[in-house]
């Protein structure tokens, strides 16, 4: 990477990648990692409706289509501002997209129409992202926009006080940057080196992807930008309805460390903590140093302040009890 690079690369969320990223741990009985609860709400609220044009992209090998992936040089877009996008790509984009797919072993009727009807299919693949947007995402946006935010704000502060490097930390065990040779190392299963042309990387996090979960694409003929989607931090844990969650927590905790567990779903310091749960700074300091000799947070200094942030001991507490 060079320093345009650097320079250039920036954090964004996507409803667009959400929509993928969501809609596959919804239909891939692998996704463990997923609520069960939060399934069951999506499985009620889709139960009379099919979606076989976003279905073509949920494929086996975790292929996620550049078409899907913005390449608006905003960190917020609508979804409406990615499926206007979306309508305007040309031809071209979307052979090679569905061309992917197929050498992905991807097989459809629908795969056909795109290729003989590009832009009738897209209007369908556009409809049914907004119906699968309406009925399971929109409902919760608020609580995973919450998410992915808080993802991106830790980042900024990294990056504020350590520099632009920072920023690959810890985004993902696979991802490191190499300072003496100034480029950014990707343990992945295939060996590739791609020279970046000073635009620089998009990074976006998303609520849908496990610990484990990385997808890379370097080929920018659909969404113009090199892209990493990675697992926000405090990702599993989506919005749901009121359940016993809280309660059986709260019974093998107790009361005040359950509460500052479940704040920490977005890194927080002591006295923002405190704030939130209208208690006390050492009632909270109490709380986060017996939860962190559990290996359930952990600590992350950032020049003056410490920020708390669940491990992932601390998220799988969390999702079994909401399981259960």
């Amino acid at each position: 990477m060079t320093p345009d690079d650097l320079l250039q690369t920036r954090f964004m969320y996507s409803p667009s990648v959400e929509i993928l990223t969501s809609y596959f741990t919804l239909v891939n009985p692998h996704c463990t990692w997923i609520p069960q609860r939060w399934k069951d709400e999506a499985y009620r609220a889709l139960y009379d409706v099919e979606l076989p044009y976003l279905s073509v992209f949920v494929t086996p090998s975790w292929y996620a289509a550049d078409l899907l992936i913005p390449s608006l040089d905003t960190s917020t877009p609508t979804l409406e501002d990615e499926i206007e996008q979306l309508l305007h790509l040309p031809n071209q984009a979307i052979q090679y997209e569905i061309e992917c797919l197929l050498r992905c072993g991807a097989t459809s009727p629908i795969i056909e129409h795109f290729l003989l009807e590009p832009r009738e299919s897209i209007r369908r693949l556009a409809r049914d992202m907004r119906v699968y947007w309406e009925r399971v995402l929109k409902p919760q946006w608020p609580g995973i926009q919450a998410i992915l935010e808080g993802d991106i704000l830790y980042r900024a502060r990294q990056i504020a006080l350590n520099g632009t490097t920072s920023a690959f930390d810890d985004l993902h065990k696979c991802v490191y940057y190499e300072h003496e040779r100034g480029y950014v190392q990707i343990d992945m299963a295939c060996e590739n080196t791609v020279q970046l042309d000073g635009s620089g990387l998009r990074l976006i996090p998303t609520t849908f992807y496990s610990t484990t979960g990385l997808y890379v694409q370097w080929d920018t003929v659909a969404c113009g930008f090199p892209v990493i989607i990675y697992g926000a931090r405090g990702r599993g844990l989506l919005p749901q309805a009121k359940s016993e969650q809280e309660t059986s927590l709260e019974y093998a905790l107790g009361t005040g460390r359950a509460r500052v567990l479940q704040v920490l779903t977005t890194p927080s310091n002591t006295g923002e903590i405190a704030r939130q749960l209208d208690v006390t700074a050492g009632a909270v300091s109490q709380h986060l140093q017996r939860l962190n000799q559990a290996g359930l947070v952990a600590p992350h200094r950032s020049g003056k302040r410490v920020f708390y942030h669940l491990t992932d001991r601390g998220e799988q507490l969390l999702m079994l009890f909401d399981r259960t």
